[in-house]
């Protein structure tokens, strides 16, 4: 027996404990250099929804079925022992023998594993000399980097027990230990086996050999699989992955039966699409015990009416003499029969028996008069302009707007901040931003000017905001050279709660309106704390093609919920957020009693029935390239995305389409900075900011870019675009006439709700 199979053999012996190191091997090779996710790493913040994420950020559910899915390592070896130079993706390198490689695996009945064959037979390595299979082991519960405790490990088999080249698939057996009853089980035994193009995914795998993560988001089977004979083995997908991904998993998003085994990469920025097989081939050619998802049965009985079912059930709900027992009754025919007419009527007593709220004029005049009592200015100014922003359109709304007019009236015209004596500004200064149009807008808007003015000083960027929480909160040399750090307003909320972030006084920091009104009052509601400096705020709303919706035009979001006079298919994005909020509106919900109403169940259950009468016209999408595309082909007429993206489609792209902007809904980005900077740097930073945001500036980026500028004053100063000479103010969401009935993101609620009412949309897609 050769030295390498009895340590193998010996490995095999203490399989279930922690297993040693192997000996040689390396991690920092990949075996798959080629990262498909480059595109959804340097898109903005709205659009990052399409790359992985954390394990732990996924449904419970899915997470239930990462519990069998593990980091399989392979230490390949020479026969001789020797380094060989290898050329993969044109580079050349020479490799150690022996050498550490990883991929997915998932776990089947019997102790066995599901994953790629060319994790021990890929083609480079082999014809390079890597033919031996020094050592295997999975490991389980890797879910992240800081606690590893949880991990469990076995060894595994270093031949497999079958395998099928051309479907690149291979099953091996874990020795020694029972990992099935160890973990409670295995995957879902269950298999899809029609695939369909655009169908959405949902893959879980170690990218890297880092900790599990989870693709959603763009995750779905590509539009090229219409391409393909329907016979064809073959499945094409545009699920991020990279290096360790390979051996993984695709599971249909909303039944969770297994799709496919992903393989290979071909998935980048200008297009492509990443590899693998169906499931039911590979399950063909291997046997695995996978089962069809079963056909419902058929229907032998006629089905009973559910008008007359949830007439029943209404009538002996508001037969009940306890009022809790009626209460809870009623709430049972609205989730029981959601579309009925009686559960309309169940919603009207559930109103009617709900405590009386205080009207908004009330609760307007309250906050009113205690805004008025604050002595000191600043507090007073900022209370009145929340109440201003909250209730702009009772008495109390604008008395508040009268007297934050009279106050900066009053208000002398603040200069830049001034560095205390003996501290010199510094002459260096790093930006981090998201890169591409983003950050170019930003350059030519304001940093280029800045620059010009102060001609010593030395300006780089990194485009590191996609990561900057963690990066921030890590403390690392990176972080620490940072000095100025643009961010999405959940973050900046993350940040500042986290104490990352230096609270700032804006009317002492930052530069008033060209009209002398203060920058607390002039950016308003968009200052969501005392971290940020809001620079330009992004919307979801709808966009409708014009040749398909007819003579009458869409003029209300509440038209996405009218077949009658709008016909075809609508894109809605697969979350509730804004979905619920336009459901609500749409069905009667005062936007002051909006969220109030969405806390509630009933409220939740409300807008569900509302969705549920376009629901099977809805085609819905996770990416934001999604709707544009589907617009243009003509798939859909009208549909939700990002308004930039709704942009490119009509100023660059020629297509027939326009924007729907009522209650459109707006999120943030804008700057922070990180806490503990040096005085001069700090310095530098706020003499930048005072310029960078004021009123001029950010009018300026909106020539660059479709994003509206967060001063209230800026948006009189858009003018044209600097290359395609469109109109600005027609296309931005603050321009004028555009932002009149806009929804800011109501962050403080979705933090709170997010995780129940998650829960409940995706029990309601799937009935």
């Amino acid at each position: 027996m050769t030295l390498p199979r009895f340590l193998a053999v010996l490995l095999f012996m203490v399989a279930g404990q922690a297993a040693s190191a192997f000996e040689g091997c390396k991690f920092s090779f990949r075996i798959d250099a080629q990262s498909s996710a480059l595109q959804a790493l340097i898109q903005g913040a709205s659009e990052r929804g399409g790359f992985w994420r954390p394990i732990a950020e996924a449904p419970d559910d899915v997470q239930e079925i990462g519990r069998y899915i593990g980091r399989l390592d392979v230490c390949l070896m020479t026969p001789d022992g020797k380094p060989r130079t290898v050329t993969l993706n044109g580079q050349t390198r020479t490799l150690k023998s022996p050498q550490m490689t990883t991929c997915t695996a998932a776990l089947l009945p019997g102790n066995r594993l599901l994953t790629n064959s060319h994790c021990f037979y890929n083609d480079v390595m082999v014809g390079a000399g890597f033919t031996f299979v020094q050592e295997a082991r999975i490991n389980f519960g890797y879910t992240a980097a800081d606690f590893t405790g949880n991990v469990k490990t076995y060894a595994v088999s270093t031949r497999e027990l079958t395998r099928d080249a051309d479907l690149d698939a291979m099953v091996l057996q874990i020795f020694g230990a029972d990992a099935n009853e160890a973990l409670g089980g295995h995957v879902p035994m269950v298999m899809q086996s029609r695939v369909r193009p655009r169908r959405a995914l949902t893959m879980i795998h170690h990218p890297n050999g880092d900790p599990q993560q989870f693709s959603s988001g763009t995750c779905q089977v590509h539009p090229d699989q219409a391409k393909l004979p329907e016979a064809a083995s073959q499945l094409r997908h545009s699920c991020e992955t990279t290096g360790g991904s390979s051996g993984s998993l695709l599971l249909d998003a909303r039944s969770l039966a297994v799709v496919g085994l992903h393989n290979q990469g071909g998935l980048h920025g200008r297009g492509g699409y990443n590899g693998g097989h169906k499931i039911a081939a590979v399950e063909a050619a291997l046997g695995l015990g996978f089962r069809a998802i079963a056909a419902p049965a058929p229907v032998t009985e006629p089905k009973p009416d559910p008008e007359t079912l949830a007439q029943e059930a209404l009538t002996e709900a508001l037969q009940l003499d306890g009022i809790e027992a009626r209460r809870t009754a009623l709430e049972d025919v609205v989730t029981t029969f959601p579309a009925s007419r009686a559960a309309r009527s169940a919603r009207n007593a559930l109103d009617l028996m709900a405590p009386r709220q205080r009207s908004v004029e009330e609760q307007a005049s309250d906050a009113l008069i205690a805004a008025l009592a604050l002595s000191e200015d600043e507090a007073r100014r900022r209370a009145l302009t929340k109440v201003f922003d909250r209730f702009r359109f009772t008495a109390a709304g604008r008395s508040a707007q009268t007297m934050l007019e009279l106050m900066a009236a009053r208000s002398t015209v603040a200069k830049p901040p001034q560095p205390k004596p003996g501290v010199k500004m510094a002459d260096a200064m790093k930006l981090v931003s998201w890169g591409g149009m983003y950050q170019r807008s930003q350059e030519k808007a304001y940093l280029d000017p800045y620059v010009a003015r102060n001609r010593s000083l030395d300006v780089s960027w990194d485009s590191d905001s996609h990561s900057a929480v963690s990066i921030l909160r890590k403390g690392d040399a990176k972080a620490r050279s940072w000095d100025v750090v643009d961010v999405v307003a959940s973050d900046a909320i993350r940040l500042c709660e986290a104490g990352l972030a230096e609270r700032i006084e804006v009317d002492r920091v930052l530069a008033p309106a060209p009209d002398g009104t203060p920058p607390s009052v002039d950016f308003g509601k968009f200052l969501i704390n005392d971290c940020f400096i809001p620079q330009i705020a992004y919307s979801t709303t709808i966009g409708y093609r014009t040749d398909l919706v007819g003579r009458q035009r869409p003029r209300s979001v509440c038209d996405i919920f009218d077949l009658r006079r709008f016909p075809g298919k609508r894109a809605l994005e697969k979350r509730p957020i804004n979905n619920m909020e336009w459901a609500l509106l749409c069905d009667g919900v005062p936007e002051s009693r909006l969220y109030e109403v969405l806390a509630t169940r009933r409220g939740q259950d409300r807008a569900l029935a509302k969705l549920d009468t376009i629901k099977d016209d809805i085609i819905w999408w996770s990416a934001g390239a999604e709707t544009p595309q589907l617009l243009a082909d003509g798939e859909v007429v009208m549909g939700s995305t990002y308004n930039g993206r709704l942009f490119s489609l009509i100023a660059e792209q020629g297509q027939p389409v326009e924007i729907l902007w009522d209650r459109q809904v707006i999120d943030l980005d804008g700057w922070i900075i990180p806490k503990g900077l040096p005085a001069d740097r700090k310095a530098r930073v706020l003499d930048f900011l005072y310029f960078a945001t004021d009123t001029q500036r950010l009018a300026d980026q909106a020539q660059y870019i479709s994003y509206g500028p967060a001063r209230r004053s800026s948006a009189p100063l858009v003018g044209r675009h600097k290359d395609l000479g469109i109109d600005m103010k027609r296309h931005i969401p603050t321009g004028s006439g555009n932002f009149a009935t806009a929804l800011l993101y109501n962050y403080d609620f979705w933090t709170e709700h997010r995780a129940a009412i998650d829960r409940r949309f995706s029990a309601w897609l799937i009935r």
